[in-house]
């Protein structure tokens, strides 16, 4: 008897071994379910401006540092809940509970965003809130754009093995729209305790051109995932990174 127990251990033991050397990463809204995020950010910058003698003037005396220095954060507190599915589509809301650091804070704070889910891709329509028209246009445009970014399709993965993926990201700034593509390597780095731990590497590129301005920019960055596998769906998700932007506004160049 006790000789059966020791291979029943050890041919338990092999299986668990063997199951945390790979996973199926399948990241998935499931129906009827809630999901509280929260999502701080940091942003530095600084803006360096050139142009002719008289332009610098100009800048000068409406009281412009040259360069321009900032630094920024916020703190949002949501929920995504969603409801009963219908074949492979079902409703969702995202839930704006609490806002810090946000021109539009206080406003944002109990705003609603409306949508659905179809085949694991977000299309989000409409939002309600003491918000003006232009707001809710870029927090539609802003939020649908971050949503694409995280779509992940599903993919077998052992220790050690990477995929690319490129996502287009769409950010509304006033009349222009800022256009970028996220190039991410995600590497499975380690399963341990249910969670699987990714590195990941992004560059970033991005070309936008209306009338009258030019803009162009670069960078880069790492980041980290932790993917809860029995949830199939990412607990944890940080990236830093920079970006140089160069822009022609009418003949003031910013860099």
């Amino acid at each position: 008897m006790k000789n059966l127990i020791l291979t029943a251990l050890v041919f338990g033991s092999m299986l668990s071994a063997t199951a945390q050397d790979k996973i199926k990463l399948t990241i998935k809204y499931k129906p009827q379910t809630s999901y509280k995020q929260t999502a701080t950010q940091e942003t530095s910058s600084e803006v360096i401006y050139e142009g002719s003698q008289e332009i610098m003037d100009m800048l000068a005396a409406q009281g412009v540092s040259n360069p321009t220095k900032s630094k920024e954060s916020s703190k949002t507190e949501s929920v995504i809940v969603t409801g009963v599915a219908n074949k492979d589509e079902f409703p969702i809301q995202i839930k704006y509970l609490a806002v810090e650091g946000n021109d539009n804070a206080e406003k944002l704070a109990g705003a609603i965003v409306y949508g659905k889910n179809k085949a694991q891709k977000f299309k989000l329509d409409s939002v309600t809130g003491d918000l003006d028209g232009m707001v809710k246009e870029m927090l539609l445009s802003t939020l649908q754009s971050t949503y694409d970014q995280l779509f992940i399709p599903e993919k077998n993965l052992k220790v050690g093995e990477s995929f690319t993926q490129d996502q287009p990201l769409v950010i509304p700034l006033g009349p222009m729209t800022m256009e970028m593509v996220i190039r991410t390597t995600y590497t499975l780095k380690n399963i341990t305790g249910g969670k699987a731990n990714f590195d990941l590497v992004q560059l970033y590129t991005m070309s936008t051109e209306v009338e009258g301005t030019e803009m162009s920019g670069s960078g880069e960055g790492t980041g980290s995932m932790v993917y809860d596998i029995a949830n199939e769906f990412y607990s944890d998700l940080n990236t830093i990174g920079g970006l140089t932007l160069n822009m022609n506004i009418q003949g003031i160049k910013m860099s």
